[in-house]
């Protein structure tokens, strides 16, 4: 089932970069983690704010499916043990969901990351070394509906204007034979979880959009 957690992990998962190393995103921390590391804290709950039923397709059949809108609010905690990496952290935490909300071709679900490629085109991105018009100064997919483009709101159902990461704030611990820096993202947004009527959750619905 897809989750919100789900979208924050695929972003920052092996994208932090530090010292040539991926800094780890781990479940939660404990006496033996080391920092720097990345914890994912979603007990700010989720709710449902609208329920309803409605028609969609699926392999061109159409069914009904109950449709929820709900809310949720998350929090990206960064731990370090110097200032340095801190602020290394937090600027490439801020860049990755920049690029996921200007629809960067790194998270587009048909790039290939080992390769550069594209899974639809079953080569190289075009958005790559792309120069030569306005969507490619940006690294956006020169043709997204003929390249079967696919952003990560359209993957989570999530509704795009709805989306916020807040600026970082911290919550150093100093009292520690080796002080701990910490700081705390806040990410909030809305999105659809749908339910098909006598059958299962439905992940793989691809809407326009301005339907999300």
């Amino acid at each position: 089932m897809i989750t919100p957690t789900k979208l924050i992990i695929e972003v920052l998962k092996d994208n932090i970069i530090l010292n040539n190393t991926p800094i780890r995103l781990i479940k939660q921390t404990s006496p033996i983690d080391r920092t720097p590391c990345i914890t994912i804290d979603d007990t700010g709950g989720i709710a449902t704010t609208q329920k309803h039923i409605t028609n969609i397709t699926i392999n061109d059949e159409p069914v009904q499916a109950l449709m929820e809108k709900k809310n949720t609010t998350m929090q990206i905690h960064v731990w370090c043990d110097n200032e340095h990496d801190r602020e290394e952290i937090n600027n490439q935490i801020q860049n990755l969901f920049y690029q996921m909300q200007s629809d960067h071709y790194r998270f587009c679900q048909n790039y290939i990351k080992n390769t550069g490629n594209c899974k639809y085109l079953q080569g190289t991105c075009q958005a790559r070394n792309n120069i030569s018009d306005k969507r490619g100064v940006k690294k956006q997919c020169p043709e997204p509906t003929s390249y079967g483009y696919m952003n990560l709101f359209t993957k989570y159902h999530i509704i795009r204007n709805t989306f916020n990461l807040e600026p970082p704030f911290s919550v150093d611990d100093l009292s520690t034979k080796q002080p701990v820096l910490h700081s705390v993202f806040k990410c909030s947004f809305t999105y659809h979880t749908y339910y098909n009527i006598g059958g299962n959750t439905i992940n793989n619905l691809i809407f326009d959009e301005e339907l999300l």
